[in-house]
């Protein structure tokens, strides 16, 4: 039988590559999940240029993943990350760690 952390740091890993298989595309093109492409949002750096798709992946999206799996720090942090949502420059954890924010699309 394998240990518990081993069967959660596989379905991370998963859970990671699958997240990159179906929004790739839409990251590389737009700077969008699809989630955001459909609510008209996008992912930029702070100079509001797109976000390369390497930024939100390996900076944005992939160390709360990895710190999510420390028990309870990493359940902590996610917390907090979505509860940061609500601060005046609505900037997440994961926005600050890669330098990025979210702004409405620029078309609508």
């Amino acid at each position: 039988m394998e240990s518990p952390f081993a069967l959660t740091l596989a379905a991370t890993v998963l859970g990671f590559v699958v997240f990159t298989a179906v929004h790739y595309v839409f990251l590389k093109r737009y700077g969008q999940t699809i989630g955001k492409w459909m609510l008209n949002i996008h992912i930029v750096d702070m100079a509001g240029n797109k976000a390369g798709v390497g930024t939100i992946l390996f900076r944005r999206s992939l160390p709360l993943s990895v710190a999510g799996l420390v028990s309870i720090v990493g359940q902590f942090l996610s917390l907090l990350d979505a509860l940061s949502i609500f601060r005046k420059d609505c900037r997440c954890v994961h926005d600050h760690i890669a330098g990025t924010q979210v702004l409405r699309d620029r078309r609508t």
